[in-house]
């Protein structure tokens, strides 16, 4: 893609007239183009009489300027640096009329002029200003009034579709209906789109996703047009960025396939991003509303406080609670705050759910929590076996559809059990933060069950910290402390003589260490904790005191 052109005149664009249709009003009829024919699209939204040197201070962009000359006729040359600057302060042209004061344009001024695309035309010697002023105006007039009325009605139906409790999509099939050209919306939010198009455009949505909106200077402009490829032929793709003040919420895109957009439609479409975000807001308020409910009903769920868990199932949230249902807990959690892009990430998240939660039809009920999303999900299938699959299908889905790799491998899922008495889901809350921990020690293991944990089900409570703290200072802490003084690698390597159950060749292999080394560090090792490993309950011992170990770290 490449940038076409910078709006920023839209209002002027929509409610004026070009230099080339004022040629074409009858009064003009013999009013020459004397040089800047590249710029007789530019689009006159006033008139001004130029009697003066020093006009500069008193024109304004969208301005046509009229003079007889006279107050550069002395020194007819200064008009070409006046040139620069008019283009500079975007006026649209002039007009002069000739034969009276001047009788021709220096060759360095007609250079100039076309060097800018900035018109000067000559006015007939017999057509007074005021004559050019007036049907110019009115047509102008005119144009506004009729931009003013499509403005209007564009806006009733905007909102006459979000009072009916319309969705983006709506809106999107709305501006496609005046236009007819496809039409993308994307919103910054929710992290969403909708299309509108008789056209297939499904190849586009992924091209406009990729693009680096931030390189382009959105608060500026009122809309951007870029060119983009569409089988064989480039298309022109206006970008209407939806904005209020110093916010960008999303864009519109539009394609020009069928024809081109004109100024007043462009300025219609403009004029509606502000109701378009005031949807986006009042969703997001309600979006905000609800998670923070969902919010306080796990709060009381998860309560061990038997009033507040059965508050939460009196409450409105879980209304449709069945009582012969089994309910789980999974926690989607992100192992940085500040990967992703924080809340972005966060957000990208809560929408895979949202589509997960619609394909399914489970019962399914979430809420963020800082960094973390917590899932309720229930089910009426019996066999534990089938809820257990279940729930690693959904999680695996949650993981399979985050398309970054390096958002991937932050995220990681714990599942607690299941549980048929809804008294009882906080333990499955419990479980899935276990699960958790578990998981910032493990690489590569993004989901889990609490079924899968093994010995750590027992050694991961809460309640048996101190005593593993105890277990472990006394059976492998002098073994580590002597890691961390020397420098040798006795615990990775009692890992793995614990992981191949005994084989030193397979741990010298592991290790890429020699065989004979690995013996001696085995030696040291049961002179330092006085193990012995030939001892069931030492081995157990010593077993047991890793994977504390693992947990404590």
């Amino acid at each position: 893609m490449f940038l076409l052109n910078e709006s920023g005149e839209c209002m002027i664009n929509s409610f004026g007239l070009s230099v080339e249709e004022l040629l074409n009003l009858d009064i003009m009829k013999d009013a020459k183009v004397l040089s800047g024919r590249g710029g007789l699209d530019r689009r006159i939204a006033k008139m001004n009489v130029m009697e003066v040197p020093d006009i500069l201070d008193w024109v304004l962009p969208g301005e046509f300027l009229l003079t007889t000359a006279y107050s550069i006729k002395d020194d007819i040359d200064q008009l070409e640096g006046l040139i620069s600057k008019l283009n500079e302060k975007k006026i649209s042209g002039i007009g002069i009329k000739m034969k009276r004061y001047i009788k021709e344009i220096p060759d360095a001024i007609i250079k100039a002029s076309d060097e800018f695309n900035f018109p000067i035309i000559e006015i007939p010697y017999d057509v007074s200003f005021s004559d050019i002023i007036m049907p110019a105006l009115t047509e102008i007039i005119n144009r506004q009034a009729n931009t003013l009325t499509e403005i209007y009605d564009f806006h009733n139906r905007l909102i006459d579709i979000i009072l009916k409790g319309g969705s983006l999509q709506e809106i999107s099939d709305a501006i496609f209906r005046s236009i007819g050209n496809p039409v993308i919306i994307c919103e910054n939010i929710f992290k969403t789109h909708v299309t509108s198009s008789k056209e297939d455009i499904s190849g586009e949505i992924g091209h406009i996703f990729s693009e680096d909106y931030h390189s382009i200077d959105f608060l500026s402009q009122s809309n951007i047009k870029l060119k983009d490829k569409f089988g064989d032929k480039e298309v022109e793709r206006v970008i209407i960025p939806i904005k209020v003040d110093e916010t960008i919420y999303g864009y519109i895109n539009i394609w020009e396939l069928n024809r081109s957009l004109t100024a007043m439609e462009i300025t219609v479409i403009t004029s509606s991003t502000s109701i378009i975000t005031l949807d986006l807001l009042k969703k997001l308020s309600i979006f905000q509303i609800e998670n923070k409910n969902r919010s306080e009903f796990f709060d009381n769920l998860f309560s061990k406080d038997d009033k507040l868990v059965q508050k939460a199932i009196d409450s409105k949230i879980f209304y449709d609670y069945k009582p012969n249902d089994a309910y789980t807990v999974m926690i989607v959690n992100a192992k940085n705050e500040d990967t992703g892009n924080g809340k972005y990430f966060i957000e990208k998240l809560t929408q895979i759910i949202d589509q997960i939660i619609v394909r399914r039809e489970d019962k399914i009920i979430y809420a963020n929590s800082g960094h973390q999303i917590i899932m309720l999900v229930g089910s009426s299938l019996k066999n534990v076996n089938l809820i257990y699959e279940m729930n690693g299908k959904i999680a695996k889905e949650i993981l399979n559809n985050i398309d970054f790799v390096q958002d991937k491998n932050t995220v990681t899922i714990g599942i607690g059990r299941q549980y048929e008495d809804i008294m009882n889901v906080r333990n499955s809350y419990h479980e899935a933060l276990r699960v958790l921990d578990y998981l910032t020690s493990m690489d590569g293991i993004c989901s889990l069950h609490f079924d899968d944990l093994g010995i750590f089900r027992i050694l991961s409570y809460n309640e048996l910290k101190p005593e593993l703290h105890q277990f472990y200072s006394e059976i492998l802490k002098p073994l580590v402390e002597y890691d961390i003084e020397k420098g040798h690698e006795l615990v990775d390597t009692l890992k793995k003589f614990f992981e191949f159950r005994g084989n030193i060749k397979k741990v010298s292999d592991a290790m890429y260490t020699h065989y004979n080394t690995i013996v001696y560090r085995m030696n040291r090792i049961k002179e330092i904790t006085k193990m012995d490993f030939d001892d069931s309950n030492d081995y157990l011992n010593m077993q047991i005191a890793i994977k504390i170990y693992e947990i404590l770290n």
